[in-house]
């Protein structure tokens, strides 16, 4: 199971240091890893058949720096999304809301001028 960032990292990221959780959270890693390989035009570099262990986790020995703070990002957001309301950033007095475009903006953001362009040459 590919993956452009440790489990440590994440573990790191979110401050959590028991083991209790590490399959759900490699889960997210591999998750976040197609994510990140779709956004990036690289289907065919997947590797997210998933094992169900987390020691089967295969880091990329040198990803881009923004390919792990974009695998980060995205797996903290798989990993807590049945905690957090995404989508709604508010709502006014008048009931007025206010939605959130993207499913995850800063993933975006992060691998902004890298992604594959297709079009007809």
């Amino acid at each position: 199971m590919k993956s452009y960032a440790s489990l440590a990292d994440l573990k790191a990221r979110m401050g959590i240091t028991s083991t209790d959780h590490d399959d759900d959270l490699a889960l997210a890693l591999v998750t976040a890893t197609r994510l990140v390989d779709l956004y990036l035009g690289n289907e065919a570099d997947a590797d997210d058949a998933w094992t169900g262990d987390a020691d089967d986790l295969d880091v990329e020995t040198t990803p881009a720096s923004s390919y792990v703070a974009a695998t980060l990002a995205a797996a903290v957001r798989c990993y807590k999304s049945t905690d957090v309301p995404f989508g709604v950033a508010g709502m006014s007095d008048n009931g007025i809301v206010a939605y959130v475009r993207q499913y995850m903006p800063e993933v975006s953001l992060l691998l902004t001028g890298q992604r594959a362009l297709w079009g007809i040459a």
